[in-house]
């Protein structure tokens, strides 16, 4: 049986449906602040404002940041 580590989650964020637009502030959408926390997964958030996950959760002490590739668009060569 697997352990329950829920209890270990710092937090979740969920951020506004922002499909075919371009966000010239992306720090409009995401707090100045996280809790503290070690790893940051990004899943379904919008390409503009991927570029400033990476200095918030940084500020919060995320060691690492985990971003599936949700479009193959979004890399080359995965034709």
């Amino acid at each position: 049986m697997a352990d329950d580590l829920s209890d270990r989650i710092a937090g979740h964020l969920k951020l506004p449906i922002l499909a075919d637009q371009f966000i010239d502030n992306p720090e409009d959408y995401l707090p100045e602040d996280f809790p503290s926390h070690d790893v940051t997964i990004a899943i379904n958030v919008h390409s503009d404002l991927l570029l400033d996950v990476p200095v918030v959760a940084a500020r919060a002490g995320s060691k690492a940041l985990i971003v599936p590739v949700e479009d193959p668009d979004w890399i080359g060569g995965l034709d």
